[in-house]
């Protein structure tokens, strides 16, 4: 299987590629087909962070969020679309939404995939633990009970 930083820089070409071919094709006159350039660009970055060794968690984590940004505004362009809105337009939508969309679902399934090789090794992540509270100190006022007197007033015990 390729590596999700590799997958990452394909995927910002794929829709580099795609901004820039429905620009010409829309004779530059749709400027909305541009916002698959924007979130392409976006990918290529997080795509040469991830593969640093340091940034890699971060990077994908952040690429993965702006894919799913990515397709949630494609289809929105596509919902809102005027009727004067040039076919090249809505063929660039479709496809800028399917590329984020698959590169999203392809995301979730390699962390799952991460997660189950980390709690295998027992390697678990510090969030994946069950959190338990730390005992509280002696003579910490939040462990009273708590008891109305006559007045109204709440008091401790």
């Amino acid at each position: 299987m390729l590596s999700m930083p590799l997958i990452t820089l394909v995927t910002g070409g794929l829709l580099i590629g795609c901004g820039l071919i429905g620009a010409v094709a829309s004779g530059l006159r749709d400027l909305e087909v541009m916002v698959a350039c924007l979130f392409g660009g976006l990918l290529l970055v997080t795509g040469f962070l991830a593969r640093e060794g340091d940034l890699r968690k971060l990077s994908m984590h952040l690429a993965a969020v702006l894919g799913l940004i990515g397709a949630i505004a494609s289809l929105a362009l596509l919902i809102r679309a005027k009727p004067d809105v040039s076919k090249a337009a809505v063929i660039i939508h479709t496809i800028t939404m399917i590329l984020c969309a698959e590169y999203v679902a392809l995301c979730v399934a390699s962390f799952v995939k991460a997660r189950k090789a980390m709690a295998e090794k027992g390697d678990e992540p510090e969030e994946a633990t069950t959190a338990t509270e730390a005992p509280s100190k002696e003579g910490d006022e939040d462990d009273q009970p708590i008891t109305e007197s006559g007045n109204g007033n709440k008091e401790s015990a």
